[in-house]
């Protein structure tokens, strides 16, 4: 907690959080740090800690065949349509091409 703490005053842009998953993923070696914030991303590879966003999870699921890519279609046809989410819309929408082609 105290390292989260450490981690916000030093960057007042990042969310508390965002803190915390930073001090997490510093204190377990090997952890990937899942964000998709801009300035955590520089943060986690200045310190050497592997850093991905949602759409590396979704090629994840879909290499090790744990999912359908119609399913992952669907899944982020749906995230498209929600307006709370903040995932990049062109790149969300490439994605979605690639994974309809691939049904």
């Amino acid at each position: 907690m105290l390292r989260a703490q450490q981690v916000v005053r030093a960057a007042p842009q990042l969310s508390v959080h965002d803190g915390f998953a930073f001090a997490l993923a510093e204190t377990h070696p090997g952890c990937i740090l899942l964000t998709g914030d801009g300035y955590l991303r520089k943060l986690a590879a200045t310190n050497k800690i592997e850093v991905h966003g949602f759409l590396w999870v979704v090629d994840e699921i879909h290499q090790n065949r744990l999912s359908p890519a119609k399913i992952l279609c669907a899944a982020l046809r749906l995230l498209a349509g929600d307006s709370a989410v903040r995932l990049p819309r062109r790149e969300l929408a490439a994605y979605i091409k690639r994974y309809e082609s691939l049904r």
